[in-house]
């Protein structure tokens, strides 16, 4: 049964009978319209403990029985109050997750709007606090002084037990670099980043001043639609910020997939641009989700391999919407998958656009292939994505030579041209053909 009671508690009276606040439970903080006094006190201090996860509904997320937070629930004057009056160092101090939107309302005439109030909000942080969410870039303070303070609190949370930060980061947050020292920030203890929403230029600045020294999985979502001059300084940001021995995951998407009118052509992500990633030695998952014209030919996936070696899912992404290349040639050819066969054992998955002739120099092709298999493929590659990849030649060869070179594909996603598609989905039936007769053998 809902509570009904007047909002004058800073959590709800009745809190306790749902038990378990961990999962479908988010705490609702009640709207405070006069200073706190003792009661309010010996509430926060009965309830406070239980709290797990504080957050903002989202639409659709909760039912109408749910304590949720709302945007306008605390006054900067309440929470000034629990960090003078509250006297324990943390107000949740069993919080494994928070929600910044919290404590933040832009739109609101009680947002925080000075520096030194955002020291008030570590009174929200507590010692298994891990995972922190900024939202997108609205919720981002546009006053320079504010981003100071707010910078300090994230290097000083930073550097204890944060583990997960999602934020988004719009253009005006700059500079980021702390206000006394101007040494970039170090957020130490940070694992996992997801930035929902930046612009090229905005993340590179980001990049500048932010170091992620442990950080093993990072999502970079880019939008409004990057112009081909900002391409290479953001592989070049990402390949910078990032520790070489650490990073392990990376997803880069873009979210907007139609190019605007004063861009002619899609950028394009030359050998070079993905060249600044291959210092990420313990790679094991690498998505590019972006409408990019890619570069990469048969050298560059062939370090990517090398430098790699215990890379599982592989795959450069385009939009459907550019059929226009469906006929174009990529520049990597058949050969570029011998170096994934040999180097890196447990790729799962790949997805790459690929230029697949073998009539020319078909001999020399399945010499190539004999003498780096000269001991029998392991590659347990089951998936293999060929968007708008071209395919010339016999199928019936085609599919022997990657029977060999990967013994456990049973699957090829192929989009672009009709007659392509059709051609690679021939090659995809002849492959289990040949897996199912090599199985029956055993």
């Amino acid at each position: 049964m809902p509570f009904t009671g007047p909002p004058l508690r800073l959590l709800p009276q009745d809190a306790l009978i749902f038990q378990d606040l961990d999962g479908y439970f988010y705490t609702r903080i009640w709207t405070l319209v006069r200073p706190l006094v003792a009661s309010d006190l010996v509430a926060i201090e009965k309830y406070a403990p239980l709290v797990r996860h504080l957050g903002v509904k989202e639409e659709g997320r909760f039912s109408r029985f749910t304590h949720t937070y709302r945007l306008d629930a605390v006054t900067s004057d309440a929470l000034s109050h629990i960090v003078e009056r509250y006297p324990h160092p943390f107000l949740f101090p069993g919080i494994l997750s928070l929600d910044w939107r919290v404590v933040m309302r832009p739109w609101s005439h009680r947002a925080i709007s000075d520096r030194g109030s955002w020291k008030d909000l570590l009174v929200y942080v507590g010692p298994k606090l891990r995972e922190l969410y900024l939202g997108k870039k609205a919720y981002a303070p546009h006053k320079s002084d504010t981003l100071s303070g707010l910078a300090e609190v994230l290097d000083a949370v930073g550097n204890q037990f944060i583990q997960e930060l999602q934020l988004g980061l719009g253009d005006q947050w700059k500079p980021w670099a702390r206000p006394v020292s101007g040494q970039p920030l170090q957020l130490s203890s940070l694992t996992t980043i997801e930035i929902v929403e930046a612009s090229a230029e905005s993340y590179i600045n980001f990049a500048r001043f932010v170091s992620l020294p442990q950080v093993k999985s990072a999502t970079l979502c880019i939008t409004p639609y990057p112009s081909a001059a900002h391409l290479g300084d953001l592989f070049s940001a990402i390949g910078q910020q990032f520790c070489p021995d650490r990073l392990v995951n990376l997803s880069v998407h873009l979210l907007e997939f139609e190019p605007p009118n004063e861009v002619a052509h899609g950028a394009i992500a030359h050998s070079d641009y993905l060249r600044s990633l291959l210092p990420f030695c313990q790679m094991q998952r690498i998505v590019i989700d972006a409408d990019w014209e890619y570069g990469h030919d048969d050298d560059v996936l062939q370090e990517m391999a090398k430098a790699w070696p215990g890379l599982k899912h592989l795959e450069f992404a385009e939009a459907e919407i550019q059929v226009s290349r469906s006929h174009l040639h990529s520049p990597a050819t058949l050969r570029s998958l011998i170096p994934l066969a040999t180097c890196c054992k447990d790729l799962l998955s790949l997805g790459i656009w690929l230029h697949v002739d073998i009539r020319a120099d078909h001999e020399a092709i399945v010499a190539d292939i004999a003498q780096a298999m000269l001991n029998p493929s392991s590659s347990p590659l089951a998936i293999l994505k060929v968007s708008h990849s071209t395919i010339e030649g016999l199928p019936e060869d085609i599919a022997s030579l990657l029977s060999i070179l990967f013994p456990d594909l049973q699957e090829i996603i192929a989009t672009g041209a009709d007659e392509h598609v059709e051609r690679w989905g021939k090659v995809e039936k002849l492959l289990l053909a040949a897996r199912n007769a090599r199985l029956m053998e055993l």
